[in-house]
């Protein structure tokens, strides 16, 4: 039996080094600095959420989701000769070490069709999806505009 014993856990070791190779190193954490979203008229047919991501190893921000919206987009603002025009991105990317700020004016979350009691809410709580990195659940405070 001691024979036995000793050619398992020379079985056993190779496989552990193996199983933990593969398992690799868990993804990278994102440090986001809450901003705000801004409270909705009532009715309103969107509003907006703005927040700054800082990654430590470069990924992207693939989607957003509230309880407090129909859906959430990823958007970007710009000023073409004097004119807004505001549109949906697909991801925004979040590379190594650079703060990434979603403002007005520029990128932003926006909540579609927001639910009315968005707008008496102090804060309301966003899940924030990355390419890489585990989903962060981050609380913004509510501002009147």
């Amino acid at each position: 039996m001691p024979r036995i014993d000793r050619l398992a856990k020379l079985m056993i070791l190779p496989l552990f080094w193996v199983l933990t190779a593969c398992g690799g190193t868990p993804p990278a954490a994102i440090e986001v600095e809450a901003n705000f979203v801004r409270a909705p008229s009532v009715g309103a047919p969107a509003t907006a959420g703005y927040l700054t991501l800082t990654a430590a190893e470069a990924d992207a921000l693939i989607s957003a989701t509230t309880d407090m919206a129909e859906t959430m987009e990823l958007h970007t603002m710009t000023m073409n000769n004097g004119v807004m025009s505001m549109r949906p991105v697909s991801e925004i990317e979040l590379p190594a070490g650079t703060p990434v700020e979603l403002k007005p004016g520029g990128l932003h979350l926006m909540l579609m069709n927001p639910k009315d009691e968005l707008a008496s809410l102090d804060e309301v709580d966003i899940t924030l999806n990355f390419e890489n990195a585990a989903p962060v659940v981050v609380t913004l405070p509510v501002r009147q505009p």
